[in-house]
């Protein structure tokens, strides 16, 4: 056990919990804490135009809504924190 009192990443598999979840018209971003130590998730996505040509929050007049809805590439990244 590390001197904070959690056990070290490496010993514990996290459980996730959400801590908030934000949405913006072509987009949505999450972050969650581990219950048992320190350790942060974030994530980021975008809707697929492709699958979904009228995703929820489309903005008119917001370029990346627009180049989503034609096609472009959603993008997604995910990065844990361990603090």
């Amino acid at each position: 056990m590390s001197e904070n009192g959690h056990e070290p990443p490496s010993q514990h598999r996290h459980e996730w919990e959400l801590l908030t979840r934000m949405k913006g018209c072509h987009s949505w971003k999450s972050v969650y804490n581990c219950k048992s130590c320190t350790a942060r998730l974030m994530t980021f996505g975008e809707h697929s135009g492709k699958y979904d040509p009228e995703f929820p929050f489309a903005k008119e007049g917001c370029a990346r809504c627009a180049a989503l809805a034609e096609g472009a590439e959603p993008r997604y990244e995910l990065s844990v924190i361990e603090r």
